[in-house]
């Protein structure tokens, strides 16, 4: 199916700022995994030198 009308500019934004904010909530849990992983190596190793 063909739109007949061009995207407007306002839609277009629309839609950059959903991926956006869908890449960005994608970065923070990454970035929260690899914190707890982190963490988790950093608990073990203490475990270990004790």
């Amino acid at each position: 199916m063909r739109k007949t009308r061009p995207t407007s500019a306002k839609s277009r934004a629309t839609v950059a700022d959903a991926k956006a904010h869908h890449w960005t909530k994608r970065r923070r849990s990454a970035e929260r995994y690899v914190a707890a992983e982190a963490a988790e190596a950093l608990r073990e190793s203490r475990l270990h030198i004790q």
